[in-house]
């Protein structure tokens, strides 16, 4: 595994991640699979365009950055929340669905 100071370098998983530790990269989460790992001062960046699984880690000092597909999902939340009528309803119900561990309940 490719774990190169941050200087442009990306992690690029597509397979599993186990008990890892990461340090100051910028990790595409596409694709990945990752169970206990420690992520130290990274940039943690996704795209939306494959699946991911979180299991077991830990952030510390990260930034989050949602990029292609991600990015424009984030977009399209904050503005049907802004609007009238039942699109903040949407949102605040997607939020407490993923509070709840469910998905695709509205």
């Amino acid at each position: 595994m490719n774990k190169k100071k941050s200087n442009g370098s990306k992690v690029l998983p597509k397979h599993t991640v186990v008990e890892q530790t990461f340090r100051e990269v910028e990790v595409v989460l596409d694709y990945g699979k990752y169970q206990n790992c420690k992520f130290y001062d990274c940039i943690m960046t996704y795209y939306a365009s494959g699946p991911i699984s979180i299991t077991g880690c830990q952030f510390l000092g990260c930034k989050w950055n949602f990029s292609g597909s991600a990015s424009l999902t984030l977009d399209f939340l904050m503005n049907i929340y802004t609007q009238e009528g039942s699109g903040r309803e949407l949102v605040e119900s997607t939020f407490e669905n993923i509070r709840k561990g469910r998905k695709n309940v509205l």
